[in-house]
């Protein structure tokens, strides 16, 4: 899925059908952000590609990094999702002479991994819709 791909929202283009190489002036896709409510927002996929990030560099300090974010954005992002599940999402490990690690637990690995799939699944079903009610604008030129 495009969240895999680091990108902030999933987007899903369709190409015109039957279109020849020519100038499309029809409707070309759509876009969607899928968040998570409980009290109010805490999971979306900005927080889906950080919580990867972490997994990929095993340091919140350089995911943080890589996205652009304050190390404090990140801790306040990480401890509102745990609030609002009630559960750990990463093992931490403080730094030292070796500095410290973070890795994501079994439970928030499961998390992210079903939201990656439950935000492909409406996609899939979104492009289907998508197609039925804007077939007609798709097919111009």
């Amino acid at each position: 899925p495009a969240l895999c791909r680091g990108e902030r929202y999933m987007k899903a283009e369709l190409d015109a059908a039957g279109a020849g190489g020519g100038k499309k002036t029809g409707v070309a896709g759509f876009e969607l952000k899928l968040v998570l409510l409980m009290q109010e927002d805490f999971f979306g996929p900005g927080a889906a590609d950080f919580l990867m990030k972490i997994r990929e560099t095993g340091s919140m300090q350089a995911a943080c990094q890589e996205m652009g974010m304050s190390y404090s954005k990140g801790w306040k992002l990480v401890n509102r999702i745990e609030e609002e599940m009630g559960f750990s999402f990463l093992i931490r490990k403080n730094g030292g002479r070796g500095g410290g690690s973070s890795e994501l637990t079994p439970e928030g690995e499961i998390f992210v991994r079903k939201y990656l799939a439950f935000v492909e699944a409406v996609n899939e079903a979104a492009k289907d819709c998508f197609r039925e009610y804007y077939d007609e604008y798709l097919q111009r030129e």
